[in-house]
């Protein structure tokens, strides 16, 4: 995964600790695999590319992603948790 240069300079401004899009890219990932079990190998693989194309543009360390997939594990787990979220 690679950035568009023209989202360059947007990407470099905004805040770094944790990447906010590798949350929002592994919480997708898992929620989407346990909807459709049988893809969830490439559903992995493409949220992790999601998140490792923020290091490979220069908008995130490769912390910021690691805390940004934790973030989204976590929130995911908090999301089994509510009988409102299971049902859906």
């Amino acid at each position: 995964s690679t950035c568009r240069p023209e989202d360059e300079n947007t990407l470099r401004k905004d805040g770094s600790y944790p990447s906010g899009h590798t949350a929002y890219g592994t919480l997708l990932a898992l929620v989407l695999s346990q909807a459709r079990p049988e893809r969830a190998q490439e559903l992995a693989r493409r949220g992790w590319e999601f998140g490792q194309s923020r290091v490979i543009c220069g908008a995130h360390w490769q912390s910021d992603v690691d805390a940004g997939r934790y973030v989204g594990a976590v929130e995911f787990a908090r999301l089994q948790t509510i009988p409102a979220f299971q049902k859906s």
